[in-house]
């Protein structure tokens, strides 16, 4: 659910810390 909403953002900052910070929520 939260990855939906942090699409955009993570698309604009796509970081390796940032989406492993998404896949553990």
């Amino acid at each position: 659910l939260a990855s939906v909403r942090m699409s955009p953002w993570a698309k604009r900052n796509l970081n390796p810390t940032a989406q492993a910070l998404i896949v553990s929520l």
